[in-house]
């Protein structure tokens, strides 16, 4: 009598739809023969009824898995023998056997193992394929749990992995493989140590995973490599990759890495151009770092290095034509020897300023003639120069141009500080906008007009430097300077007459001729505190000046109406000396000082008799005195001029810059560095 392989509470338990398990790891390492399960194991469970020890009931029910004879075979439907006159019937398609048995056709008389569903007519309908499927899965489930190391052999390459077949169709992801995409390519065939990561009875997926097996033989594998090589040994190794920065080659079981900057001593834009995939090439190894895990490799120190010969064969000043090589935005490479290239900076193209890009002057592919300017060596750099094999413009424009000179140029470029002028061909120079106009401030040179390159320009050189090759114009000084006319018999401490122009928080500028002013500081407005400056000076008024301040490199002019009264009082003092007028007193009349309180008018009276008394002893001490005393007040009072004038200077220069409307602080030739900058 035939027994059940498996009861109905068997098959629940295998058809559980999601029975998971993780931490399965797949490799191509070594296979261990302890630990793992060769498809052979696996087919046989399909066949062998005797795989299952434990039998659990003699009668056919639903759910059951019995072994059945086949007795015979039609073009639709197979019968089998179950025993004890019990038959069963199932399509023909199952006869054959899944994948892992390569497609080997059932025939009568085998006995094989089904899966019992239903009793139709006195007839079992049973299934060969889902037996198998449940036995199959039965066994990787128990192989799942124990985390067992499995093999098998890809079938093909699909999208995100490769297909194997373990027993049963299985999926293998790319990340889970521990293999280059280019390894993946060429896996077909190839039989892999794997485990189970998870599966689905009900979805027919098996996943697998070899990572942490490619983790442990690649630090085997990365210990043995590491201790067979050294620094300058020579090793074959064959490209698995190239990136935009160099390949990687397989030396060994270990990649190393070689950059773009050591295929060739000439220089290399893409490395396709040296080396291709699949490529064995002999390479040294320049580089070893065991902590971060890099082989640097170097094919070009498979070559003499042509370096070494450069400084012979081009010094300083030699001349030499190669090709060139490439054109990049500073430049052009020029190839003067094999595997030695110079570059010509976009300065050095030509002796025209205006080039933007070095391709307005050459072009890949051209014979270009050089001019050795520099050569180093441990670098490998050479310095070259096309446009020093022509005379240089600047020679020939320094021999009819001169400060001083006018002269008319074309506007060749307008900036926010000025504007370029073309003297002479390859020769310019800059207006600033500080060197426009006398008579106005100027912020950009359209401020004065509207300058487009092109124009004819007439200008007046001010400056020539001929070791930056710069020269500095002007406009404004095609005209006379009229603050230097106006100003040219002014010197300080001069009175003037001058009109208020306008009023401001901090002083007042007073008009001293045509587009000439000068400040008077609100400390310098009375020799009383001035807190409101328009209770004492209007718009339009005229007044009386002392010139206390007069800077003319920075065009400032200081001005004080106190140091002119107290001047003024100082002079009528030393005039009224003789005639017995005190100083205060002349100070209360003039009303600077307040005069005397009450108790002010008895003084006289109570002192007249005493004053009576003394004064034929003061008359004689003061006619004594006298000298004495007026040389120590025109002391006193220079003293007070001076420490005002100071004040006032001091009072101006603090003004000066948040009020006067100077030319911006930037030079002529800051300007000139900036542009050549940008």
């Amino acid at each position: 009598m035939n027994t059940p392989i498996h009861t109905r509470s068997a098959l629940r338990c295998a058809s559980r739809t999601a029975c998971l398990f993780e931490g399965a790891v797949v490799t191509t390492g070594l296979p261990d023969p302890g630990a793992l399960i060769t498809n052979e194991e696996l087919n046989a469970m399909t066949t062998d009824p005797t795989t299952d020890p434990t039998p659990e009931a003699a009668e056919l029910a639903p759910g059951v898995i019995w072994s059945a004879t086949i007795t015979e075979m039609g073009d639709e439907f197979i019968d089998v023998d179950l025993g004890d006159g019990q038959k069963g019937r199932m399509e023909a398609i199952e006869a054959r056997f899944p994948e892992n048995t390569e497609g080997i056709q059932a025939k009568t008389g085998d006995t094989v193992n089904v899966l019992v569903d239903e009793l139709q007519d006195d007839v079992w309908a049973v299934s060969m394929d889902k037996a198998n499927k449940i036995q199959i899965f039965d066994r990787l489930m128990e192989l799942a749990k124990a985390r067992e190391e499995i093999t098998g052999t890809v079938t093909r390459r699909i999208r995100g992995g490769v297909s194997m077949d373990i027993g049963v169709r299985a999926f293998l992801p790319a990340r889970e493989s521990g293999l280059r995409n280019s390894e993946l390519d060429s896996a077909v065939g190839r039989t892999l140590t794997c485990v189970i990561k998870r599966y689905d009875l009900d979805k027919n997926e098996v996943v697998l995973t070899r990572k942490k097996i490619a983790e442990r033989q690649h630090e085997k594998l990365r210990e043995e490599v590491y201790s067979k090589l050294e620094v300058g040994a020579v090793v074959k190794g064959t490209v698995t990759s190239i990136t935009r920065f160099g390949a990687f080659l397989d030396i060994g079981g270990m990649d190393g890495l070689l950059h773009v900057s050591e295929m060739a001593w000439k220089r290399v834009s893409r490395p396709e151009a040296i080396v291709a995939l699949g490529n064995t090439l002999e390479v040294k190894i320049v580089e070893i770092d065991r902590e971060r895990d890099r082989i640097g490799l170097s094919l070009k120190d498979m070559t003499p290095n042509p370096w070494i010969s450069v400084a012979e064969s081009f010094p300083a000043g030699s001349r030499a034509r190669g090709p060139v090589t490439s054109v990049t935005d500073f430049g052009a490479f020029v190839r003067v020897a094999d595997g030695v290239e110079g570059l010509v900076h976009i300065s050095e193209l030509t002796w025209d300023r205006n080039i933007k890009h070095p391709s307005a002057v050459t072009a890949v592919g051209e014979e270009l003639d050089v001019v050795v300017l520099n050569v180093d060596i441990a670098e490998q750099r050479l310095s070259l120069s096309h446009k020093r094999l022509t005379p240089s413009p600047w020679q020939e424009a320094l021999s009819d141009l001169d400060t001083g000179v006018k002269i008319e140029g074309t506007v060749t470029s307008v900036v926010d500080f000025g504007v370029f002028v073309e003297l002479r061909p390859g020769v310019e120079g800059l207006v600033h906008v500080s060197d426009m106009a006398w008579d106005k401030r100027i912020e950009r040179p359209s401020d004065l007009r509207d300058f487009q390159p092109g124009d004819t320009c007439e200008v007046i050189i001010l400056n020539i430097d001929p070791d930056r090759e710069r020269i500095s114009l002007g406009i404004k000084q095609l005209e006379g300077d009229p603050w230097a006319d106006a100003t040219a018999n002014l010197k300080q401490g001069d009175v003037i007459d001058v009109t208020i122009s306008r009023l401001e928080s901090f002083g007042a500028f007073a008009t001293i001729a045509e587009n000439v002013e000068g400040l008077i500081h609100i400390s310098e407005v009375s020799t009383e505190r001035v807190d409101e400056l328009e209770h004492h000076l209007r718009h339009g008024q005229e007044v009386k000046v002392k010139v206390i301040n007069l800077d003319r490199r920075s065009r400032k002019i200081g001005l004080s109406i106190k140091a002119y009264l107290e001047q003024d009082m100082m002079y009528e003092y030393s005039e009224d000396v003789s005639a017995g007028t005190s100083l205060g007193a002349l100070l209360k009349a003039k009303g600077i000082v307040p005069a005397d309180e009450d108790g002010g008018d008895d003084a006289p009276e109570a002192t007249e008799e005493a004053e009576a008394s003394a004064a034929p002893a003061e008359d004689a001490a003061a006619t004594e005195a006298a000298p004495a005393e007026d040389a120590a007040a025109n002391d006193e009072a220079v003293a007070e001029a001076a420490e005002d004038a100071a004040a006032a200077e001091a009072a101006t220069d603090d003004a000066a810059p948040a009020a006067e409307e100077t030319a911006s602080d930037e030079t002529p030739a800051d300007a000139e560095d900036k542009a050549e900058g940008e």
